[in-house]
């Protein structure tokens, strides 16, 4: 005769087991528990070109002068950078979507005292994070935004696309 424990227990183990789905040859497929995961897309990486000027701007990052400033412009979706110190390292505006669905460095590499662009087609309504930083491309990748020798200016800032 079972005692109400050992039954009790057997009870249990075949209802959770049944509703579990034990004993079943299908393969199981993972529950949606209404959450998304959020994993950044790969890093755009581009060249700054041409030229900037001031007009249609909002700049972004400023480190009061010590390597230089960027900005972007909502109208043309382009990134500006200026180089303003001679000290032979790039400078560049890391941004990415606030939804994780795009990333990427618009870098210049033509020196001190000049600007270049970067024309990026952004979706519109979109959170935008920005941040601009350095990096010496002779010693590193400078390809990534961790990991590659950037260095970013901590007070970065956020717009809408």
């Amino acid at each position: 005769m079972m005692n109400r424990t050992a039954l009790l227990g057997w009870v249990l183990t075949a209802a959770l087991g049944s509703a579990c789905g034990a004993g079943r040859d299908e393969p199981s497929t993972p529950e949606s528990l209404g959450t998304t995961e959020v994993s950044l897309a790969p890093v755009e990486l581009n060249q700054a070109s041409g030229s900037c000027d001031l007009g249609n701007y909002v700049t972004i990052g400023w480190d009061g002068g010590e390597y230089g400033k960027g900005s972007y412009n909502k109208a043309t979706d382009n990134f500006c950078i200026w180089d303003e110190k001679e000290d032979s390292m790039r400078v560049g505006v890391h941004w990415k979507l606030g939804d994780g669905s795009r990333q990427g460095i618009c870098y210049f590499t033509g020196g001190n005292g000049n600007s270049g662009s970067c024309n990026k087609d952004l979706p519109e309504g979109k959170h935008l994070d920005m941040r601009i930083g350095r990096c010496n491309g002779s010693v590193y990748p400078c390809n990534a935004p961790s990991g590659a020798g950037w260095q970013w200016d901590p007070s970065g800032s956020g717009t809408s696309t």
